[in-house]
């Protein structure tokens, strides 16, 4: 199994993988806007420390401005050439619809947020994975081990994990290299149901 197989291998019906956990259980925090502006977020109290919190959420801030901007690039210039790169031509809908639910799901997380001692982090060491079953964003030792931004960042891995979670994207390609290959003529439609291509058209929007 390649490196980027292991880095981030996302499940969508861990429920019983995550063993030992109980949704009732889970600590909600305040609901709406913090006094900053930011959206407040639902940890898990059992799992979640202090430090571990102030990683998510610091991610979960510029991952909604940099979702933000990818949308108005996508419906703003469906040719613009950072959109072609990743997503190939012709899939402008696709990608504005799941940018949009990503945007959406960050500015009202109605999900928790589990942090790095699941028993599919330690069984599996991805950086995240999603369970809907649960309504369940986990990350994981590598998440909290990567930098906020750049390639494979914390605010790129949010992304990733919010378009499984708001978008239903799959995992058809695991890497830079593999995601872009996607964006051929013959599977620009898997480009843009790719989770990792989002990832990587909003981590290099800014070069």
């Amino acid at each position: 199994m390649s490196t980027t197989l292991v880095r981030r291998l996302t499940q969508v019906a861990v429920a019983v993988a995550v063993v030992g956990f109980s949704v009732t259980a889970w600590a909600d925090g305040p609901k709406g806007q913090a006094a900053t502006g930011a959206v407040a977020l639902r940890f898990d109290a059992k799992t979640c420390t202090a430090n571990e919190r102030a990683a998510v959420t610091e991610a979960f801030g510029v991952a909604r401005e940099r979702a933000a901007e990818a949308l108005q690039v996508a419906r703003n210039s469906p040719n613009d050439p950072r959109l072609v790169r990743w997503f190939g031509q012709g899939q402008g809908r696709r990608v504005v619809e799941v940018l949009q639910a990503v945007v959406r799901q960050l500015d009202t997380p109605d999900f928790t947020i589990g942090c790095a001692s699941s028993a599919y982090c330690v069984q599996r060491q991805p950086m995240a994975y999603t369970s809907h079953a649960t309504r369940l964003v986990g990350f994981c030792a590598g998440f909290f081990r990567a930098a906020l931004t750049g390639e494979d960042s914390r605010f790129g891995t949010v992304i990733h994990e919010l378009s499984h979670l708001a978008a239903h994207t799959q995992d058809h390609a695991y890497g830079r290299t593999n995601a872009r290959a996607l964006a051929s003529a013959k599977t620009a439609n898997r480009a843009a149901d790719n989770a990792d291509t989002y990832e990587y058209f909003v981590e290099t929007l800014r070069e």
